[in-house]
């Protein structure tokens, strides 16, 4: 479900929904600590929470990269979690958002090897002023069809997390 989210929203930009996916399920441990009552935990937890927010809020005009280092690392986070039982009660909760993280992580980095492109609201406001991508490639892009397909020195990596530079 997480990872099928930007076809709900499908007048997001998909790094947006997939940002803010990561936001909120970072979250979720700000009310297991709640519940826990230890001030320490709930500290620790916000802070945890703090750094993937970050991370989500970069990722929605940064690289698409960027949410996959996010939901990996929030999936390492549950492994931590579920093998330290830092926070009690949440025995259940560290191995399910585990699977759903990695699945989210390796659905978003099957998109980026196959072109997609994160960003359509900066075909507008970049492509004007000349950036990366020819006339005919924003176009494309602005279908959600693939663009440089095999162009010399372009890279997937590239073209799949391009946003406004120069």
């Amino acid at each position: 479900m997480q990872a099928a989210s930007p076809l709900a929203f499908w007048w997001l930009d998909p790094a947006t929904v997939y940002a803010l996916g990561l936001a909120l399920i970072a979250a979720v441990y700000i009310g297991f600590a709640v519940a826990d009552g230890r001030p320490t935990v709930i500290v620790v937890e916000s802070a945890v929470a703090a750094i993937f927010v970050v991370l989500a809020a970069a990722g929605v005009t940064g690289s698409a990269w960027l949410l996959v280092l996010g939901f990996t690392g929030h999936g390492l986070k549950d492994l931590w979690q579920h093998r330290s039982h830092y926070v009690a009660n949440t025995r259940w909760w560290p191995p399910f958002c585990l699977i759903v993280d990695w699945v989210v992580a390796a659905v978003i980095l099957v998109l980026i090897i196959v072109s997609i492109h994160f960003h359509r609201a900066m075909l507008e406001t970049c492509g004007s002023r000349g950036g990366p991508y020819p006339p005919d490639d924003l176009e494309a892009l602005k279908q959600g069809r693939r663009v440089n397909a095999g162009r010399k020195g372009t890279t997937r990596a590239h073209r799949s997390s391009w946003s406004c530079r120069g």
